[in-house]
């Protein structure tokens, strides 16, 4: 009986449930020792096999959900990376065109460079938009501060934002009237209700994601961590405590999927 003095008394109580036993959590360790090991029908090696489990199921959901804190922080960290290379990559292009600009012409004053870089070709700064693997609303930040920082009007935006789409999703939008079809606001909505995807889509691309094999490590794990956090994201896990029932219930539909 020595191994019921190992696991927690959260550990020990499951076995109590696992074996039919009543106990709760105001009786001691001793006692639900002893109401264990004086059940009828006791079998020592049973027991001790099925107590064995419970503790490992537990230390693996305690890796899950440090792996999953550190994934989430992680992301953050890469989200922050990534707007930063877009930046950097914004300055050097438009360091380009300001240099050709002076060497062609070093009278223009401030406002023809501004005339310029607002004509900046966005498609060499966002890559095109994928409906089956992006997600609109983050594409959608990363445009309008690519637009702002080129000085586009924002009257000009939805014809640089459809030189950025699918055809298909182009065709769409034309299927509005013409007024409605030059706003960007309206523009934008319609295209956040069609083409967000849902948390339960992240969830399972998070799930069964698969590393290609003309990519890199690095590439595999950005795209995870990705899809991790637009999986929160959705589903407004703002703290551990958030996480932690979030990785229980997915853990417990995995496990009893007819009983969820």
């Amino acid at each position: 009986m020595a191994f019921l003095g190992k696991g927690e008394k959260q550990d020990m109580l499951q076995l109590a449930e696992e074996l039919g036993i009543n106990a709760t959590l105001n009786m001691t360790v001793p006692s639900i020792k002893i109401a264990i090991t004086n059940s009828e029908g006791y079998e020592e090696e049973f027991v001790k096999n099925l107590y064995e489990t419970i503790i490992a199921n537990g230390k693996r959901l305690e890796v899950l959900e440090r792996a999953a804190k550190m994934r989430l922080e992680e992301s953050v960290k890469e989200q922050a990376l990534k707007e930063k290379e877009l930046q950097l990559k914004f300055d050097l292009e438009r360091f380009k065109i300001e240099s050709g600009f002076r060497v062609n012409d070093e009278s223009n004053d401030s406002t023809n460079t501004c005339s310029v870089i607002s004509n900046l070709n966005l498609k060499k700064l966002i890559p095109d938009f994928d409906p089956k693997q992006s997600d609109i609303s983050l594409y959608l930040v990363i445009f309008e501060r690519q637009a702002k920082r080129a000085s586009i009007e924002k009257k000009e935006w939805v014809g640089q934002l459809l030189g950025l789409l699918p055809l298909e999703i182009e065709q769409f939008i034309a299927h509005e009237p013409e007024e409605q079809a030059e706003n960007y606001d309206y523009v934008k909505k319609l295209l956040l209700k069609r083409f967000k995807l849902s948390p339960e889509v992240f969830r399972q691309k998070f799930v069964q994601h698969q590393k290609k094999s003309d990519s890199t490590w690095k590439d595999f794990t950005f795209e995870i961590t990705n899809y991790l956090d637009e999986w929160l994201i959705g589903l407004e896990i703002n703290t551990f405590q958030d996480l932690k029932d979030l990785m229980v219930v997915d853990q417990l539909k995995k496990n009893a999927p007819m009983l969820v």
